[in-house]
């Protein structure tokens, strides 16, 4: 979730579903999981959301510990439950303390209980996006009780995970690089920044892979996506073509497209029934059906796992 929000602890996660149309109001219910909901939903915190481009995976970063005391001067504490195969961070750190799990959608429209990758350590695994459910960018800190994170790249093979740095064109040693995309050809990498040089406090970069594998120097995307704001939070669809980020304050979900000429549009605003939700962390399935992203609820002490989708006849609102 977006970082002013990333340690508020979600006292229940719901995953609803939208029936977006134009200048329509946006209709939620919990049908998606109403069946299964207790298995993913817990007392203690899950974020960072990731829907499969088939729709049939749910990708998502949890911890035990409810961070929400901090901002009121008080210390973390444990109020979730340790979910089968959660890694036990040897110094009880509440800030690397988390793990990825997986959640897969059977026949009936029902979520199976969460599974962890089985790739978690002690160094605070968060935000993982994939294609195939073999190789996986996320992030994790530089070293245990560090206060930066990297970008590392995860890949399955045969029964072993193996983990590979992003390296140094894009990781710095002292910055904090996050919320990575590969795309789908597996030849750029996206992610946001604080480093020094850039629009706002933090921006959105890629790096393009070299002929002998390596990560190459990293470009800033530039003014027309990153201002004196903080953007966050890209993903980008198979094609290459759709932009999705996030922008603060608010969070606020942007859209860009590519024209065939190769120029990209001017981010705006994407609405859900001409509403603007307090939101990030979008993904979408191939077909363009579906979208899905995590929603901020202070109200609640919650952040919410929304889906919408799209109308046979009508778009995602957006303008």
């Amino acid at each position: 979730m977006p970082r002013s929000f990333r340690h508020t602890t979600a006292r229940l996660l719901i995953v609803l579903s939208a029936v977006v149309g134009l200048g329509s109001v946006s209709v939620r219910t919990d049908g998606l999981l109403r069946r299964t909901i207790e298995d993913i939903n817990t007392t203690g915190y899950e974020d960072s959301p990731f829907l499969s481009a088939d729709g049939k995976s749910l990708y998502f970063m949890y911890t035990p510990w409810s961070i929400w005391p901090v901002f009121f001067g008080r210390s973390p504490y444990v109020s979730g439950p340790e979910r089968p195969g959660h890694h036990i961070n040897p110094d009880r750190n509440p800030w690397e303390d988390t793990d990825i799990y997986v959640s897969d959608k059977a026949a009936d429209g029902t979520w199976s209980r969460p599974r962890n990758l089985g790739f978690n350590d002690n160094q605070a695994d968060c935000c993982a996006m994939t294609w195939d459910g073999k190789l996986f960018a996320y992030q994790r800190s530089q070293r245990p009780s560090s206060a930066y994170t990297d970008i590392y790249l995860v890949e399955l093979s045969g029964t072993t995970w193996i983990r590979t740095p992003a390296g140094p064109n894009v990781n710095g040693l002292t910055s904090s690089e996050s919320n990575a995309h590969l795309s789908a050809d597996r030849t750029a990498l996206y992610y946001t920044s604080n480093r020094a040089g850039g629009f706002g406090g933090h921006d959105l970069y890629v790096s393009h892979r070299q002929a002998d594998g390596t990560w190459g120097p990293s470009a800033n995307l530039g003014s027309k996506f990153n201002t004196a704001a903080n953007e966050d939070q890209i993903w980008v669809s198979r094609d290459g073509a759709t932009i999705y980020f996030n922008r603060e304050p608010g969070p606020t979900i942007m859209v860009s497209t590519r024209s065939s000429a190769g120029d990209w549009s001017m981010p705006t605003v994407v609405r859900f029934g001409g509403a603007v939700p307090p939101a990030g962390e979008v993904s979408v399935t191939d077909d363009g059906s579906t979208i899905a992203f995590a929603e901020v609820r202070p109200e609640v002490e919650d952040i919410v796992f929304v889906y919408a989708r799209r109308l046979a006849t009508t778009p995602f609102v957006a303008r």
